[in-house]
């Protein structure tokens, strides 16, 4: 009796990962859960939940997205230039005059010191 040969598999299919879908109010809840339970300080949360506060502003202006699982590398880079080169500082503040500081988070003085280090 002679043996058969099996075929070799030469690749495996990849698992398709499917995520939840989850509203940006969800995602935040879940993720403020999870660092509570971390003995994160409150107001580090606090903090959290105001960056995605602004973070969901901006994404709503700019664009569609009703869940989570939507968002792609490019929103958060594209929040992450806006940021740093278009937010004016202190902009909607009710005591500090927006109008009157920079814009973005990287001043001449920042930029100054850091084309130091590299030259």
């Amino acid at each position: 009796m002679s043996l058969k040969k099996r075929k070799r598999i030469t690749k495996l299919a990849e698992p398709v990962k499917e995520y939840p879908n989850l509203t940006q109010t969800q995602a935040i809840d879940i993720v403020i859960s999870g660092k509570r339970t971390e003995g994160v300080r409150d107001r580090t949360i606090r903090d959290y939940v105001k960056m995605w506060e602004y973070f969901t502003k901006w994404l709503n202006e700019n664009y569609e997205v009703d869940y989570v699982n939507e968002l792609s590398a490019e929103e958060f880079r594209n929040y992450i230039n806006y940021m740093k080169y278009d937010k004016r500082k202190y902009a909607g503040h009710k005591y500090i005059d927006g109008d009157k500081q920079a814009i973005g988070l990287a001043g001449p003085n920042r930029i100054e010191c850091i084309a130091r280090k590299i030259t």
